[in-house]
């Protein structure tokens, strides 16, 4: 079983917090920031890393099937392909590597962040996945 410790824990601050804090800072409306295009694709990489890691953990440990969360992402996130479907598009080489640079990240942060051994599994295969319609 695979264990992400602290992973997807809140830094102990934000717990400090008081209640009229809190509500100042997620009500705060700031103009948005426009991004430069280096910054951007950093954030994009990282953004795919994660989904990676998620929707091959959750379709190893049968929570749910591949097509599923491939139609789940795009129907109810609104994302134009499912996490499958970008690893084909960028080649399961290329999601390993990033994949693999968000841990290598998380480490240095004393953050757990496992692989899930179906994305290690189609890594060595080199394979694209299959997705099929339902």
């Amino acid at each position: 079983r695979i264990t992400y410790d602290n992973f997807f824990s809140l830094k102990n601050n934000i717990f400090n917090l008081t209640p009229e804090e809190l509500t100042k800072i997620f009500n705060e409306e700031k103009e948005p920031e426009i991004l430069d295009e280096m910054t951007l694709e950093f954030l994009v990489k990282r953004f795919w890393a994660v989904a990676f890691v998620v929707a091959t953990e959750l379709v190893g440990a049968r929570i749910i099937e591949l097509e599923q969360l491939e139609a789940a992402t795009q129907k109810e996130l609104g994302w134009h392909k499912g996490p499958f479907a970008l690893m084909n598009q960028v080649g399961i080489q290329e999601a390993m590597r990033l994949v693999i640079h968000q841990v290598e990240v998380s480490h240095r942060k004393e953050i757990n962040f496992p692989v899930p051994p179906l994305l290690i599994n189609q890594t060595q295969v080199n394979a694209p996945w299959l997705i099929t319609s339902k």
